[in-house]
């Protein structure tokens, strides 16, 4: 040591390793599983990712409380016979993912567990690098069973919409608005959508072509910025919105041909503002 004192402490033992993830899996899979990861520190809980591991499936979810995602990926598993849950913080995933960024090297995910099956600790090999970091509580919402029961209760109207088109008008809309409060409207005709913010002089409505299944009628109302980035992190040519009322969760999804919503792998779930009417 520079001053002259007794060496550091050895940091804790690497875990075994557990099993690989392709870069080009783990990337989208960690940036689209962590489009809901909230902002506000003094909930720890909700700045967290929570990763579960089910057999040959990985399962990542974010929650802030008015969004929720769920992103799952198919894995080979180092053993054959393994299930956890475990919570870690965004910053060591985002060292895993500055690591992979340009390489194609396989993220190698490893856990250290006590003989209960706690998760102490979890690593993750990228090439030379090794990220670790001790986990948090696993205290998190059943985010499976939460889609499940929201899905169970049903939807009045199904919207296909095009996703660069919906994409540019919410923000052509947000620039628009009155203030930061301001809501992004959006109003569900026969075969398209409106897309509407501001008031008086300041109003526009634009519409968006869409295939619309179900009931038509009605506004609702997003918070602009959780709506963009839903949006971009359910990607694709075409987006699917699952719509109820305008006071329950919306359910966005990737247009995928004859897939159930509840089937999809990244589920996008948004609650939209109370308006008066």
């Amino acid at each position: 040591s520079i001053c002259g004192g007794p060496p550091p402490p050895a940091g804790p033992p690497r875990p075994p390793p557990a099993g690989p993830v392709p870069p080009l899996v783990f990337l989208p899979a960690h940036r689209r599983g962590g489009a809901a990861a909230g902002r506000d520190e003094t909930i720890p809980m909700l700045c967290k990712m929570r990763i579960g591991v089910d057999l040959d499936e990985v399962t990542m979810a974010c929650t802030d409380r008015y969004r929720l995602t769920y992103r799952r990926v198919d894995w080979v598993p180092a053993d054959g016979d393994v299930s956890y849950d475990l919570c870690i913080l965004p910053r060591p995933l985002e060292a895993v993912c500055d690591a992979v960024k340009g390489g194609d090297v396989s993220v190698r995910m490893a856990t250290n567990r006590t003989e209960t099956g706690e998760v102490t600790l979890v690593g993750f090999r990228v090439g030379d690098r090794v990220v670790t970091s001790r986990v948090g509580d696993t205290e998190f919402i059943n985010a499976a069973g939460h889609l499940k029961g929201v899905n169970d209760k049903g939807y009045r109207t199904t919207l296909l919409v095009p996703t660069e088109p919906f994409l540019a008008a919410i923000k052509r809309a947000d620039l628009v608005r009155e203030s930061r409060e301001a809501v992004v409207r959006i109003t569900v005709d026969r075969e398209e959508i409106r897309i509407g913010a501001g008031a008086g002089s300041q109003a526009m409505a634009e519409p968006i072509a869409a295939t619309v299944h179900g009931e038509i009628g009605g506004t609702i109302a997003f918070n602009p910025q959780f709506l963009r980035e839903g949006i971009t992190a359910v990607g694709g040519d075409r987006i699917r919105m699952e719509i109820d009322t305008p006071v329950r969760p919306i359910m966005c999804t990737p247009d995928l041909d004859d897939t159930p919503s509840l089937d999809s792998p990244y589920r996008y779930l948004i609650m939209p503002i109370r308006i008066a009417s």
